[in-house]
């Protein structure tokens, strides 16, 4: 599991964007806050959130064999637990979605599935 992430890293390293990972992340939220960046590992336990107030959104943890990190998009992201993906985006320190404050977190800007979990796919959150 873990040489296949260190290869799906270098792989998605021809990024204009730094690849990094979730312990660079979370072990400097301060330097990397508002920073462009592309991380790549396992989804864990997606949910997808309709606040009373502001639009939809999808959340997950990242596990990339270093630290798990945070992430969620605007809307329904197309993935499932166990996918391999790549994301881009920007990582916050501090970041609103409706009324809910996450903290330490990727926004999803571009979500890439590089190799699907095995068994029935569902929609997020959805076993």
């Amino acid at each position: 599991m873990i040489r296949t992430i260190v290869g799906l890293v270098l792989l998605a390293s021809c990024s204009h964007r730094p690849v990094v990972t979730a312990r660079d992340l979370l072990g400097a939220p301060e330097r990397f806050d508002g920073a462009d960046v592309v991380v790549v590992g396992q989804v864990m336990n997606p949910r997808f959130r309709m606040p009373e107030q502001g639009n939809s959104y999808t959340t997950f943890t990242l596990a990339d064999g270093t630290a798990q990190v945070p992430v969620f998009g605007w809307g329904k992201l197309d993935i499932d637990s166990g996918d391999i993906v790549e994301v881009r985006g920007a990582f916050r320190h501090t970041a609103a979605a409706g009324s809910d404050l996450l903290r330490d977190v990727v926004e999803v800007l571009f979500v890439r599935r590089l190799r699907a979990a095995p068994g029935l796919r569902g929609p997020a959150g959805v076993p």
